[in-house]
């Protein structure tokens, strides 16, 4: 959540209120409580949070920077996992990278299609439905021959998300009973079934991900 903060010598806070430092207000048996709506003194200024990383271990950074921070450090991560890939799973990874860009342009004529054929209300909207329907299969079987690699890294992706989804009715599924009528025996079949069908999903994919 961002929060609208201001800053009183480098002491954030928000309408008037201050962030304390519960492990130095403890040492001396300061309550907090006491001091959120005054302003630091030099004599209390050890009880408030600063900008930056405090003394008692706890950081406060602003949403933006913190946001910066993390894409800086996914993106770090990624070099460092790009770096120990060798040539050919680079120039595979960037292949699928490539179409998967390239698979924007069917979304795109898929959305049209479909805005068209529900939401629009000229009178040709339902032959433009159709007709950027027919563009969007025609591209799609093209890029299925000139991607193949991304095609299939795209269905595997659509099977770890089915797989997903079939361990979250898993999860669920040793409390559900919506009528009393399910005993602890058919909850646990319907439990086991569950991660079985999440269990071949994910072998599919795999399959998939290693051609």
């Amino acid at each position: 959540m961002t929060i609208p903060y201001t800053l009183l010598n480098g002491f954030p806070h928000f309408q008037g209120k201050f962030l304390t430092s519960k492990v130095e207000c403890q040492k001396d048996g300061v309550d907090p409580k006491s001091l959120v709506g005054t302003p630091p003194t030099e004599s209390t200024s050890k009880y408030y949070l600063r900008m930056g990383m405090n003394p008692d271990g706890n950081e406060v950074i602003d949403d933006n920077d913190l946001s910066a921070r993390r894409t800086a450090e996914a993106s770090a991560r990624d070099t460092a996992r790009r770096d120990a890939l060798t040539p050919d799973q680079r120039a595979r990874e960037d292949r699928i990278r490539d179409g998967l860009r390239a698979y924007q342009e069917i979304e795109r004529l898929e959305d049209l299609s479909q805005k068209a054929l529900t939401r629009d209300t000229d009178d040709m909207n339902i032959d433009r439905g159709y007709r950027l329907q027919a563009q969007a299969a025609a591209h799609r079987k093209q890029w299925i021959e000139q991607y193949p690699e991304a095609s299939r890294a795209q269905r595997a992706r659509a099977l770890r998300d089915s797989a997903n989804h079939e361990r979250d009715l898993a999860s669920g599924a040793l409390t559900y009973d919506c009528d009393g009528s399910l005993s602890r025996e058919d909850q646990q079949q319907r439990h086991d079934s569950f991660l079985r069908r999440a269990a071949e999903l994910d072998r599919q994919a795999a399959e998939l991900e290693n051609q």
